[in-house]
């Protein structure tokens, strides 16, 4: 019986190491410049051709943080591209009181900075939340024609854990 508390114990210890390591790993890759977009409607929907294929699509943008596995699902930005209108980024919690202290959208305003875009602290049930932005809160200066192009958007629990990101292009 020992032995398999042990390993039990030793398996679980692992398993913790390897979220770890793929999130740190993850927030590294969030870390990297912004490198395309999955092509977005104002409605949600992602643009596709005739044949029924994404028109472009980031496989990289809005994968689910390794800590939060299971626990949370994210539809690409939309619309993208963007103008300076608003842009909505959905969250689904799939698990009651999976997400501690709620949501956080940041990005990298054009002086370098992190700031807040929008927040939802309620957000801990199951169901699907909405946080919205503008690309001219990315602007440091107030001229709103320096956050044309690629921009990456981070978005955090409360105790500021990485839980995705994406690029959006503002044009």
């Amino acid at each position: 019986m020992t032995r398999s508390v042990v390993a039990l114990f030793l398996s679980v210890l692992w398993i913790g190491c390897d979220t770890v390591d793929r999130q740190r790993a993850f927030e590294e890759d969030a870390d990297l410049p912004p490198t395309g977009i999955t092509q977005t409607d104002a409605g949600g929907r992602v643009v596709e051709n005739s044949e029924g294929n994404a028109v472009q699509l980031d496989e990289d943008d809005w994968r689910v943080s390794p800590a939060y596995v299971g626990i949370l699902r994210f539809n690409p930005a939309y619309p993208n591209p963007s103008g300076f209108g608003l842009i909505t980024v959905e969250v689904v919690i799939q698990q009651f009181d999976g997400v501690p202290g709620g949501i956080v959208l940041r990005g990298f305003n054009t002086a370098g900075r992190l700031v807040e875009l929008d927040r939802n602290v309620d957000a801990s049930q199951p169901g699907t939340y909405a946080l919205f932005f503008n690309p001219s809160q990315l602007s440091a200066s107030g001229d709103i024609s320096s956050v044309r192009g690629l921009n990456r958007i981070f978005l955090f629990d409360g105790q500021s854990t990485l839980l995705t990101y994406g690029d959006i292009l503002v044009q």
